[in-house]
């Protein structure tokens, strides 16, 4: 489960600061998240994409002026 932590916490090759973001086993984030440790983080919704519209020139020649 994918926590953040409110609180730096470290451990044998764990070193973790307020703000990081990191998965941890179900029942140990679950502990963490009750001892108010860390908060779960929740999956962001995705932006509907923004349609670019573009000008599209004629593929037709195009007349130039001569003398």
């Amino acid at each position: 489960m994918k926590i953040r932590l409110k609180t730096a916490i470290a451990g044998p090759g764990l070193v973790l600061g307020v703000g990081d973001t990191a998965d941890f086993p179900e029942d140990e984030a679950k502990r963490l998240i009750d001892k108010g440790f860390a908060e779960p983080v929740r999956a962001a919704k995705k932006a509907p994409e923004k349609k670019i519209e573009t000008a599209a020139f004629p593929t037709e020649e195009i007349e130039t002026a001569t003398e």
